[in-house]
Parts: C-alpha cells; sequence; structure tokens
C-alpha cells in the first residue's frame, strides 16, 4: 500500500514572495549551509538560473526569502554538510510558507515538508525518491549495449519494464496527491513525469542506434513509444517542462536517424528536422535548448543556426542567451585570459602557453562521459602526441570543493600523467572564465592556437575529426 503525507492544503492569501525555513540534520551534524536556485523559465540547464546559499547554525536551522515575480518558478535544493544531498525540480510560487525538516541517519531519511503549498514539495520529492533508481537501471545496461549479446531488441525488454513499473509508482503518487495541488502545479509534474521516461526512452533510441543500426523491430517499437508519448496539445505547459523539451528534442534527432538509417547528423540537418516537427513556442524552445548545449559538429555551421535562430525568433529570453552564446562561440577571437591553480598551488595563466597548441578539457567529479572522454584521450588521442612537445594538454575541473577535486585527480579517472590540471576555485560554472564562454555542463573541449586564438570551443570528441583539427593547428599554421 502507498502511503504518502502532502501536507497542509490551506492556501493563504497570495503574496509576492515565498519563503522556506527549517532543520536539517545529517548524520548527526547539523548542515553547514543550503543553496537554493531558483530558474523563472526553464532555457537550458543552469541558464537563466540564480543560486542564493544560506547558512545554517548550530542546531541546522536555516530561513530563505525568495520574490516571486511569475505564477510558478523552479527550485532546486542544495545541502551542504556532513555529505551534500540534493532535492530538486520543485515548484516555486508566491505565496509559499514552507517547513522543511530533514534528518537523516545511516539508516534512512526523514524528510518532510510542511505548511502552506507543502502538498506539490512532498509531491515532488516522493516523485524523486521513485525516479533516482531508474538511472541505476541505466547505467547498469548501457555499457552492455556493446556487447553483441545486448542491444536490439533484448536491451529494451530488458529495461522497458523496469521503466514502465517506476513510472506507473510516479502516476499513482500524482493521483495521490492531485486533489490538494493546484491544478497548474499538477500539470506540470505530470508532464515532467512523463518527459523523464519519454526522453529516456528516446535516448536508448539513439544509443543503440549505433549497434543495432535501427533494425525493422526496433524501428517498430520507436515508432510505437514515440506516439505513446508525443501529446503537443498543452503546448503551454509542455513549453515550461524541462524533461519535455528534451524529449522533443531526443525524439525528433532519433526520427532524424531513423530516417536516414544513419547515425550520423550535421547541427544544420537537427535543426531543420526541429523546425519541420515542431512549430510556434515550442519550435523556439527545443531549437534553443539544442544549439545552447554546443552541438558537436563544424563550429561555422553551429554559428549559422545562432545566428539564424537569433535573428527569427520571437521569444526575448531566447534571443537574448543565444546571442551571447553567438559572441562566445566566436572562433578566430584571443582566448579569454584566466589565473587558476595547478595541484601544487602554482597560479597558471594561459598566456604562459603562447606559442603552443593548447587543448582544454573542462570536466566535474562524478560526470560520466567527462570519464569517457578523458579515457578515450589516454588511450587514442594522447599517445599521437607522446614525443611532440609543441602541445599542451590542460584539463580545469568545476567541482565546488578542492577536496573533491583533489581526490578525483589521484582516481586517475579524468585526467593523466601529460596533462596540466587546474581548478576553477570552487566557483564552478560561476567562474568568469567559464560564464564569458557560456559553459553549463561537461565535458567540453577548447582548442587554441600558438597565437592564443580560440580556434574551436567545441572540439569535436570524435576522434578523427579531432586529430585532424589538432593536427591543422599544429602543423599547418605557423
Amino acid at each position: 500500500m502507498l502511503v504518502f503525507a502532502f501536507g497542509n492544503t490551506n492556501l493563504a492569501k497570495a503574496s509576492s514572495f515565498a519563503s522556506i525555513s527549517g532543520t536539517v540534520w545529517i548524520n548527526g551534524l547539523p548542515a553547514d549551509s543550503i543553496s537554493f536556485r531558483i530558474t523563472p523559465e526553464f532555457i537550458y540547464n543552469k541558464i537563466n538560473s540564480n543560486t542564493v546559499t544560506v547558512k545554517c547554525d548550530n542546531q541546522g536551522r536555516f530561513s530563505f526569502r525568495r520574490d516571486v515575480r511569475s505564477d510558478m518558478e523552479r527550485l532546486d535544493i542544495t545541502i551542504w554538510g556532513n555529505g551534500t544531498r540534493f532535492i530538486t525540480n520543485q515548484l516555486i510560487n508566491a505565496g509559499d510558507r514552507i517547513y522543511l525538516s530533514y534528518s537523516e541517519t545511516s539508516y534512512a531519511a526523514a524528510v518532510k515538508f510542511t505548511g502552506n503549498g507543502s502538498p506539490k514539495y512532498n509531491c515532488s520529492y516522493a516523485i524523486q525518491n521513485v525516479l533516482y533508481p531508474l538511472a541505476g537501471s541505466e547505467h547498469e545496461l548501457l555499457p552492455l549495449v556493446h556487447s553483441k549479446d545486448l542491444n536490439g531488441m533484448i536491451f529494451f525488454n530488458r529495461l522497458i519494464p523496469r521503466t514502465d513499473k517506476r513510472e506507473k509508482l510516479a502516476e499513482k503518487i500524482i493521483d495521490l496527491a492531485k486533489d490538494s495541488i493546484p491544478p497548474l502545479f499538477a500539470k506540470m509534474i505530470k508532464a515532467d513525469v512523463k518527459g523523464y521516461f519519454a526522453e529516456a526512452r528516446m535516448r536508448w533510441f539513439i544509443y543503440d542506434f549505433a549497434y543495432s543500426k535501427g533494425s525493422a523491430e526496433v524501428r517498430q517499437l520507436f515508432e510505437t513509444e514515440s506516439r505513446r508519448y508525443l501529446d503537443t496539445a498543452d503546448a503551454a505547459i509542455i513549453s515550461r517542462s524541462p524533461n519535455q523539451i528534451k524529449f522533443l528534442y531526443r525524439l525528433a534527432v532519433a526520427k532524424l536517424m531513423f530516417d536516414k538509417g544513419s547515425e550520423s547528423k550535421t547541427i544544420y540537418e537537427i535543426c531543420q528536422k526541429i523546425s519541420s516537427e515542431y512549430s510556434g513556442t515550442l519550435r523556439e524552445k527545443v531549437l534553443t535548448f539544442y544549439l545552447l548545449a554546443s552541438p558537436d559538429g563544424d563550429s561555422e555551421e553551429y554559428e549559422g543556426c545562432l545566428k539564424n535562430a537569433a535573428n527569427s525568433f520571437k521569444s526575448k529570453t531566447s534571443v537574448h542567451f543565444l546571442r551571447e552564446r553567438l559572441i562566445s562561440s566566436y572562433s578566430k577571437r584571443p582566448l579569454m585570459d584566466f589565473a587558476m591553480p595547478d595541484s601544487t598551488g602554482k597560479i597558471r595563466k594561459i598566456s604562459e602557453f603562447k606559442g603552443k597548441v593548447v587543448v582544454i578539457d573542462f570536466w566535474f567529479t562524478n560526470c560520466v562521459p567527462c570519464v569517457e572522454l578523458s579515457k578515450n584521450l589516454k588511450e587514442n588521442i594522447l599517445p599521437l602526441y607522446k614525443s611532440e612537445k609543441e602541445i599542451v594538454f590542460i584539463t580545469i575541473n568545476l567541482d565546488k570543493y578542492k577536496k573533491t577535486w583533489m581526490k578525483s585527480l589521484k582516481s586517475g579517472l579524468y585526467t593523466s600523467y601529460r596533462s596540466i590540471d587546474l581548478f576553477s576555485g570552487g566557483v564552478a560554472f560561476e567562474h568568469p572564465f567559464v560564464k564569458h564562454y557560456g559553459l553549463q555542463g561537461a565535458p567540453y573541449l577548447f582548442l587554441v592556437n600558438r597565437q592564443g586564438i580560440l580556434l574551436d570551443s567545441n572540439l569535436s570528441k570524435e576522434n578523427k575529426n579531432m586529430v585532424d583539427q589538432i593536427n591543422k593547428a599544429l602543423y599547418q599554421e605557423k
């Protein structure tokens, strides 16, 4: 039997602010601080977000207040202390008066939201705990797709039943809570959940395509799953759901791959496919999401698509961030200088490497693609330049804590003996250098020539293209 306490359903007179206070303990110790990341409108990852960190007292008590300027904003909570904990994808609105009680031991965590507006918080947190184990199933099975024994229908027959069970449980939670949650928020939570599972399925089809080559059986399943999840009737809700936008993007990419019968796709082709599949606000939202992700491909083609979108979109918010990315993505400009400490504490600047070709790799701890890229660089790229003294490999870490970075360096998973390893000082994506280039995730590779000119702010991770670009900078540009 499912039993969830969703909290006080009373709605006080609306005001222009929301507040969250409470007490947080982790493993017998009070939390150090709580970070609140507010996103008024989802554009791409942390873009358009503001983060406020408040200190806890020696009893783990904290208080946070936020002026809310729209009918609904998104909230991610990070708890810092004896460990780091996350409460993600909450929906906040004016009038919320929330008290958070968080007490965790080595055995279990007791988490409860009470106060005005609390039902939607408890519902979202319950769903978060349902979705989290799904990631474990995915990480377990995705690498096995490389095996001839686990791709195509075998892969989907194993993974889909696991997710169906989770999806039904999440839907049950929403049904239990919907009467105590305002209709707008209930619709958004439902759209987020549906988008989460839909996006996961499209991601699996894209991942599997390289191995099953889009067999007739897999294609039939793809079409069935697409029809099951595609519903753009309520565009006003869907356009505000990050998971739905990600799903629509991956759906367009998967369709393009099945149509072409190939996993090869250019930035222009993906933009064209998105434009032909969607219209209006959804089209702009999906294209903005894709273009701000700095897709892998030809840099000039990317700049052309950015310019076209920035000059034609109606959304002022999308246009603002697209133009920012356009400015930061322009190649053939001097790389912004920086000063960051290496693993010995010595301050390093990009200017000291002038006269050499520089490859910069951005990463953070627990980033699976970062580990995969590092492994590929060590096994397939660095050996090609073993005796080449005119090239420098730099890594820039985006962790919050130096001790986390140092521990990851020792693991050997993220860097190599050849790299100069730098730390962004704990400000991560807020570092001026990182913000200047609009980075919102990792990994990213920069390629800089001998004159300090940024040749590519999103160097291809495909080995042949990567080597061709590096060799051109090394041997053709003197």
